[in-house]
């Protein structure tokens, strides 16, 4: 018997608990209200979701309070299930200039977040400072995605300009994810959430060969039908919006500045709310983007 089919065998064993079966049936049941369990394990949750999901035909999403707790579930479950089990961390507060602040988190929430919308997971676990997290629209993140596919024509001076639009940046190298490069024929691109950056071969405006390959020694790999690249950032402000979105921020900073002056602020730290908005608006005017 295989790995997959014991874990399946294991699963299928709780049907026998007439206690599960009662769950099952009030889970599936077309309700609103709420369903208390109680005196388990941890392990045991981490099973009685899991087979609830596998008997519902879903995947099972776990929501805990903290990091300590999603690593912990997240073990637990992957012992049940065949597919990986992500991990949505919350956004980082950042202090910090955005030009000079790391990505990598927000570059692992946006390979999360793309593995959850293709369905490629086994479970997931999200903690309770994600969900208070904004996010794009699920039809906006959805279209940010670039597809590209043998035999696809498309200009590579239009793909760079696509790509720098939902995020990636223009590099001589590729040097991680969120970065692509250009040589000649030769369109290199690392997409978020992928193992390994991917080279596109042009043949004037058509693709000719999609390959990822090894970043340290640039050889070709694994060669490709087709790659979806998702967004480098979180948060992509659409051109058409850019305009009231800045004036919107202009006026909360006008607000700020008023609201700090009546209760007594220095001079310093009133002019600075208008300071920083002014600042903040003319990067979304100019199309400069913000990390999540």
């Amino acid at each position: 018997m295989s790995p997959s089919d014991l874990r399946r065998s294991i699963l299928e064993t709780a049907k026998k608990d007439p206690v599960f079966l009662k769950i099952a049936d009030e889970i599936t049941a077309p309700s609103d209200k709420h369903i208390n369990i109680t005196g388990m394990t941890d392990s045991q949750k981490a099973y009685v979701a899991a087979a609830l999901a596998a008997n519902a035909g879903t995947k099972p999403v776990v929501l805990v309070p903290d990091e300590l707790r999603a690593r912990t579930v997240q073990q637990d479950l992957s012992a049940f299930l065949d597919g990986e089990v992500l991990i949505l961390r919350p956004r980082e507060l950042n202090l910090a200039d955005v030009d000079a602040s790391s990505r990598e988190a927000e570059l692992s929430r946006i390979g999360v977040l793309m593995r959850l919308l293709s369905g490629d997971f086994g479970g997931a676990v999200i903690t309770a400072g994600a969900l208070t997290n904004r996010l794009m629209p699920d039809a906006a993140f959805r279209s940010s995605v670039v597809y590209l596919k043998l035999g696809m024509r498309v200009s590579p001076e239009d793909l760079a300009m696509r790509l720098i639009n939902i995020g990636y940046e223009r590099t001589r190298n590729v040097g991680g994810e969120g970065e692509f490069a250009r040589r000649g024929d030769i369109f290199d691109v690392y997409p978020i959430g992928e193992d390994e950056p991917v080279r596109i071969s042009f043949f004037d405006e058509d693709i000719d060969q999609i390959k990822k390959f090894d970043l340290e020694t640039q050889r070709s790999t694994d060669p490709l039908k087709r790659i979806g690249i998702a967004p480098a950032r979180e948060l992509l402000v659409p051109e058409d919006k850019r305009g009231e979105i800045a004036r919107a921020i202009l006026h909360e900073g006008e607000e700020a500045r008023r609201t700090a002056a009546e209760n007594g602020a220095s001079r310093d730290v009133c002019e600075n709310f208008t300071r920083l908005a002014a600042q903040d608006a003319g990067r979304i005017s100019e199309g400069l983007l913000f990390g999540g």
